[in-house]
């Protein structure tokens, strides 16, 4: 099994489809800090993402990408305009992710089955 820290994410990393285009999710610990302390924790985030919160959905979106300033904007109404029920799962991973300290939360086997991590 890979040894797979916050910082190494190519196999963490979660895409969604808005408008069209792919944006990726890239797990980072500025992210893991800013969307904690933002929702007083990630399970509070978590519960928000559940009970469909446009705006918790908006921040993961955002966070994720590492957008800021007017592409964070563009991503906002993108998210609201694809639906955030649509994405909710891909959010929810991300989310999962994150609590994760940023490593995947299952590994593919040579043959691509996602396996569960070995302790």
């Amino acid at each position: 099994m890979a040894n797979v820290t916050a910082m190494d994410v190519k196999n963490a990393r979660v895409i969604i489809e808005l408008e069209g285009e792919e944006v990726t999710l890239t797990p980072s610990p500025d992210a893991i800090i800013s969307l904690s302390a933002k929702y007083d924790g990630l399970g509070p985030l978590i519960n928000a993402l559940q009970r469909v919160n446009v705006q918790a959905s908006v921040d993961v979106v955002v966070v994720g990408a590492g957008a800021k300033d007017k592409e964070a904007k563009t991503l906002a109404n993108k998210v609201v305009r694809e639906g955030v029920t649509k994405l909710m799962p891909q959010l929810l991973e991300f989310v999962f992710i994150l609590a994760n300290g940023g490593k995947p939360l299952k590994e593919a086997d040579d043959d691509g089955e996602k396996n569960p991590p070995e302790n």
